[in-house]
């Protein structure tokens, strides 16, 4: 990650994503971390015009967006079903009525992703269609 803001670069972490590295737990707290700053960055770079060329950079980024939202389901599950699976091998004491409630907050928050990738798709789809005058064009 680069940034021009002194006190983004100076804290700036460079964290290299590696889809195949084996489970670990600094690692995912590593990832976890990045997750928001990547989405700070954007929305910073984003509040200036210049940071999009034309219709099709935007539909591009919201692509990438939109991806990242399909997966996030993968993940809540993911996290409560490794929240029950510690409370049944007796690491963790979760009251049952908590467990439950987390677990369904978390499917909750994954379907809430699943429904902002679909406004996204559609808003994709939608510049998809637009017609951008040429260069030469008044």
């Amino acid at each position: 990650m680069t940034g021009t803001n002194d006190d983004y670069a100076a804290g700036a972490r460079h964290t290299t994503i590696d889809v195949r590295a084996d489970p670990d737990p600094l690692y995912v707290l590593e990832l976890a971390e990045a997750l928001p700053e990547i989405v700070r960055a954007l929305n910073h770079q984003t509040m200036h015009h210049e940071a999009l060329e034309d219709p099709g950079q935007a539909r591009e980024v919201l692509g990438h967006v939109m991806t990242a939202l399909e997966r996030m389901p993968q993940l809540t599950d993911q996290i409560g079903m490794w929240l029950t699976a510690e409370q049944e091998r007796g690491r963790i004491r979760i009251p049952d009525s908590v467990l439950a409630a987390c677990r369904h907050d978390l499917k909750n928050a994954g379907a809430r992703s699943e429904a902002g990738a679909l406004s996204l798709g559609r808003a994709r789809s939608l510049l998809a269609e637009l017609d951008v005058p040429g260069e030469d064009a008044p």
